[in-house]
C-alpha cells in the first residue's frame, strides 16, 4: 500500500502532469493514507532506516521459531532464520526489532519455566513447551487483530519490514506446520499459556 501511495505522489510531483492531474493524484494518495492510517512520515521513510538485528537463538526448535515470528508480527518486525545455524533475525525499525527480541526472550523463558512446574518428564516438558508457545501465538494474533487506538499501524509496519527483509536478504521463514497441536501435552501447554502475561511486556 505504501508503494502505491508513493507512486501516486510521484505522479503528482511529475512536471509532465497537468495541474488537474497532479491534484487528482495527490488527493488519491492522501485518501489512501487516511483510509489505511498511514502517516506522511511512513510514506517518506527510506528503506535504509530498517535494520536487520541478528542474534543467536541458543536452542532452536520449531515452536521457538513460531513464537519469535508471532512476537515480530506483534511488534512490527519480520522474523527470519538461517536453516543451518542458530542465528535468527528481526528486520524492521531499530525500536521494533529491540522490542521483538525482548518480548521473545521473556516469553521463551516463561514457556520453559511454566512447563517445568507441571511435568517432571523431559519429553513431556518439550511437548508442553510447544503447546504454551502455540497458546501465546494465538493470544498475540488476537491482540494484533484487536489493537487499541494508536496501535493500528503495527500490522502495516510488519508488512513494510517483511518487504525490506525480502529486498535485502531473502530467508526461509517459519512453517505454520510447526505450530500444530498434536498431543495431549501440547494441548495442556496451550491451556497453560493463559497464565502468562503478555500485555504488560509490550
Amino acid at each position: 500500500m505504501i508503494d502505491r501511495i508513493r507512486k501516486l505522489l510521484a505522479k503528482g510531483e511529475n512536471a509532465a502532469a497537468t495541474e488537474a492531474e497532479a491534484e487528482s493524484f495527490v488527493r488519491k494518495a492522501f485518501a489512501l493514507m487516511e483510509e489505511h492510517m498511514i502517516s506522511e512520515q511512513d510514506v517518506r521513510r527510506e528503506e535504509s532506516e530498517y535494520v536487520k538485528d541478528t542474534r543467536e537463538m541458543k536452542y532452536r526448535s520449531g515452536w521457538r521459531e513460531g513464537l519469535a515470528d508471532s512476537c515480530g508480527r506483534l511488534m512490527g518486525a519480520a522474523f527470519s532464520y538461517h536453516p543451518s545455524t542458530n542465528m535468527c533475525s528481526f528486520t524492521g525499525l531499530p525500536s521494533n526489532t529491540d522490542a521483538a527480541w525482548a518480548l521473545y526472550f521473556y516469553l521463551e523463558r516463561q514457556c520453559v519455566r511454566i512447563t517445568r512446574t507441571v511435568y517432571d518428564n523431559t519429553k513431556q516438558q518439550r511437548k508442553a513447551e510447544k503447546g504454551v508457545a502455540i497458546g501465546l501465538a494465538r493470544r498475540m494474533y488476537e491482540m494484533r487483530t484487536t489493537l487499541p487506538e494508536g496501535r493500528q499501524l503495527v500490522p502495516m509496519e510488519h508488512g513494510n519490514a517483511e518487504a525490506a527483509m525480502n529486498t535485502a536478504n531473502p530467508r526461509i521463514r517459519v512453517d505454520d506446520k510447526t505450530m500444530k497441536v498434536d498431543s495431549k501435552e501440547v494441548q495442556a501447554g496451550v491451556t497453560l499459556a493463559d497464565s502468562i502475561r503478555i500485555r504488560d511486556e509490550i
